[in-house]
């Protein structure tokens, strides 16, 4: 339980029609206390909890008014922090904030440290650590996809998913203690197989939710997709497009893109940043040259590649050769310019491939390509039905259990002492509630909570 006060405005910096301070601590309540005057001569002591009043702040040692604002008391344990929390409802202008923190900071409270009162909510019980970071994941969800799943986590979703896991393990766990223990007595010991399954049960489900991280970081961060192919197939015309903007200059010359162009755009939910490529061909010309090497560049970083073809013109050696290059890529085969007639001898060899066939002048067949590549980005993830870890903290950690329960596995199946496969399960148990809380250091809680932003 934290000693002192701290305070720091919980509305972002810039004019506002309101701004929002907000204190927490032992001594809210008596610090905003010397500031409140009411017409009424009612007491902020006295306030009902949850309940806003409308009062003049002033200075304490002058009485004049700083501004008419609303205060707000939520006695603890029942507030965000599960500390004694005054909020005080100002108008939104930096000058007006300023001077609230400047009296409340003389009267003895302490700027917040970044994250500080999420922090005191998870040590005073109030959330478990996943939920903490989750409400840092809310507050920079930039896409509504990001949102539910932050909202998810924060709701329990993810804690519930560690729960259901930990609970395999220490039925296992429980098991081998027993026949540890007492050793030297005549203990009924549970069968090797019934053991063994029931770490099977919990490897499914840490594999499971590990295969959740690959969606989950684009949710949070967004994917890189990149057009490619030979020039003039019509990967600026793809670009602009999908934007619905003229961002990328269109023209019949071959080679008229030489840089990359990128762009973000949302689709179904999911932040994608698009990128328009200098055209795949061999060239003399050293900017070309320069413009062909960044290409491949993204291609290899790509998290999925859109590979057009133009079907009204035959398939040359530079669509091969781009076939070739991206065949180990995740990758959508996109036959352009469906408004022309068709090539036979391009149909014929792209056809088996199953590409989709869109015309980036008319718009048609644009929405199924979108569709396909949100399906080709997300796999089979369900957005509702399954828990989707976001963080590269929570991946590691999974990560670990993983080893530890797939150690205990092969120490129960080689007949290992009972003891050491005790250990690789408390192991893994143990790599699970630093996800929660349960076992955490104050420097990974330091770390975690320096991110978020200085209010929250």
């Amino acid at each position: 339980m934290e000693e002192d006060t701290i305070v720091a405005p919980a509305t972002p910096v810039g004019v506002g029609a309101i701004g929002i301070i907000r204190l927490s601590g032992p001594d809210a309540i008596y610090i905003a206390s010397q500031c409140f005057r009411s017409d009424k001569g009612t007491r902020l002591e006295t306030l009902e909890s949850h309940k806003a009043t409308y009062a003049s702040m002033v200075e304490p040692d002058t009485g004049i008014t700083v501004d008419e604002v609303v205060f707000l008391v939520m006695r603890k344990p029942h507030s965000y922090t599960g500390e004694d929390v005054v909020e005080i409802h100002c108008h939104g202008s930096p000058a007006v904030l300023r001077r609230v923190m400047e009296v409340l900071t003389r009267l003895g409270a302490r700027i917040a440290e970044p994250g500080e009162f999420t922090k005191r909510a998870f040590l005073n019980g109030r959330m478990d650590l996943a939920q903490a970071e989750s409400v840092a994941e809310l507050i920079t969800s930039a896409t509504e996809q990001a949102r539910k799943v932050a909202l998810a986590h924060l709701q329990g979703q993810l804690s519930a998913e560690i729960s259901k896991i930990s609970r395999h393990l220490y039925s296992t766990l429980a098991a081998l203690e027993v026949v540890i223990d007492y050793a030297e007595e005549d203990v009924e010991e549970v069968p090797t197989e019934t053991l063994i399954s029931n770490l099977q049960q919990a490897e499914s489900l840490l594999q499971k939710l590990l295969e959740t991280y690959r969606e989950g970081k684009i949710l949070r961060e967004g994917a890189l997709v990149v057009i490619a192919g030979k020039p003039n197939v019509g990967k600026s015309s793809l670009l602009n497009a999908l934007l619905r903007q003229e961002r990328a200059i269109v023209t019949p010359i071959p080679g008229t893109t030489r840089d990359y162009i990128e762009e973000t755009v949302e689709i179904e939910g999911i932040p994608i940043r698009l990128t328009d490529t200098a055209g795949l061909r061999p060239s003399t010309n050293a900017v070309e040259q320069m413009g062909t090497q960044r290409a491949l560049s993204l291609i290899e970083k790509a998290d999925l590649l859109l590979l057009l073809f133009d079907q009204s013109s035959p398939l040359t050696a530079e669509d091969r050769e781009a076939l070739q290059i991206s065949s180990r890529k995740l990758r959508l085969l996109v036959l352009n310019k469906l408004d022309l007639p068709a090539n036979p001898d391009t149909l014929l060899q792209v056809e088996p491939l199953n590409p989709i066939r869109i015309s980036a002048l008319t718009g048609e067949g644009l929405d199924t390509l979108k569709k396909e590549m949100i399906s080709s980005l997300l796999g089979r993830v369900s957005m509702t039905e399954h828990t989707i870890i976001t963080l590269e903290r929570h991946r590691d950690i999974l990560q670990r259990s993983l080893l530890h329960l797939q150690d205990a596995q092969s120490a129960l199946s080689t007949s290992y002492p009972r003891d050491i496969v005790a250990t690789a399960i408390r192991a893994s148990l143990d790599a699970l509630s630093e996800i929660t809380g349960e076992n955490v250091t104050d420097e990974i809680l330091n770390t975690i909570f320096s991110t978020f932003c200085v209010g929250k």
